[in-house]
């Protein structure tokens, strides 16, 4: 259970990283590329073909890796099992990932690019068409001025956030207790893998905020 957490330790890491990485790559696509998409809208490209053309290339920063981590694990778990176990031991384990770590790599293969897009796609679709073909002018702007009426507020983010920490909240407080009644060690390792993360966010958020002042 402490090797199954540390994996999965490791693999949130290499899921953020990666998803930063290919964030990067993707905003530099569309500030450079931006007077050829612009373009491409003038001839009739729609908002939503826009954004599956950056959804398809952050997809191909990942099929390589897809493909190669596929045709390389039989090898790798060759040589784990080889350094790990010795014959005399009489334990036999398949050369090829099962159905479920398949289903898992390809999972995590395809959330990746999805957290990745999020913000070029966005950053992309809310610039208008003169500014993109204007390539003469800076693209950012000097002031910016929002008007917003109370009555109309959109609370869309507010709530997802309050029900989002209120499920976090929910499964702490259900699945600590249980882990300890139940002497489910590997639950518990969960919970407190879970509650670090939450203090790490907590961390991040509190620095944002303080940023400013010091």
């Amino acid at each position: 259970m402490l090797i199954g957490l540390t994996f999965s330790v490791i693999n949130i890491i290499f899921i953020i990283l990666s998803s930063l990485l290919i964030y990067s790559l993707l905003m530099i696509t569309v500030e450079t590329k931006d007077f050829e998409n612009g373009i491409l809208r003038l001839v009739g490209l729609s908002k939503l073909a826009y954004s599956c053309m950056i959804l398809l290339q952050a997809v191909s920063f990942v099929l390589p890796s897809i493909i190669l981590g596929f045709a390389v694990s039989p090898l790798c778990l060759w040589a784990l099992n080889s350094f790990l176990f010795s014959a005399d031991m009489g334990i036999k384990h398949s050369y090829f990932p099962s159905g479920m770590a398949s289903l898992q790599a390809l999972g995590t293969a395809l959330v990746i690019p999805l957290l990745s897009s999020i913000i070029p796609i966005k950053r992309a679709i809310t610039r208008t068409l003169a500014e993109s073909l204007n390539y003469q002018r800076a693209k950012t702007s000097g002031v910016q001025i929002d008007i917003k009426d109370t009555q109309y507020q959109d609370v869309t983010p507010m709530v997802l956030g309050g029900l989002l920490v209120t499920i976090y909240g929910i499964t702490i407080y259900y699945c600590f207790p249980l882990a300890f009644l139940s002497g489910n060690y590997n639950l518990l390792l969960s919970m407190l893998f879970i509650i670090l993360l939450g203090m790490v966010v907590g961390l991040s958020l509190l620095a944002f905020n303080l940023q400013g002042l010091l």
